[in-house]
């Protein structure tokens, strides 16, 4: 079963919270065959604000978002402990992260995020100027 995101082109798995598009193309083909089946995925849910998660942010304002509402080490902690080079790579080095990226589903697992409260983080980050 899964159910629409807010995100162009993107769903998720209630088997196990996975979010994903088409560029996960093993998980996709999967969703499309199901789909064809005549299946139908549940709407998406509405952010709070009713505005709909950015697609994108960049990593200084996840950053300052997260120190914003104290959640900035446990994330760094998270991040360590999760003994993920991709994840690593990505919250070291990366300029910009998904809302629909894995990594960032396993870093909000980590720190007990459900999808809303991950798309408010994402709207406020957002709101964020340099």
């Amino acid at each position: 079963m899964y159910r629409r995101r807010s995100e162009t082109d993107a769903v998720l798995r209630l088997s196990d919270n996975a979010i994903f598009g088409p560029e996960r193309e093993e998980d996709w083909r999967i969703y499309q065959a199901w789909l064809d089946a005549g299946n139908e995925p549940e709407p998406a849910e509405k952010p709070t604000s009713g505005l709909p998660a950015p697609f994108e942010i960049a990593l200084w304002q996840a950053r300052a978002i997260l120190a914003q509402h104290g959640l900035l080490d446990q994330a760094n902690v998270a991040v360590e402990s999760a003994n993920d080079p991709t994840l690593t790579a990505i919250w070291e080095y990366g300029n910009t992260i998904r809302r629909a990226s894995p990594a960032l589903i396993r870093l909000a697992r980590a720190l007990n995020l459900d999808d809303p409260q991950l798309d408010a983080l994402f709207l406020a980050a957002a709101e964020l100027t340099a």
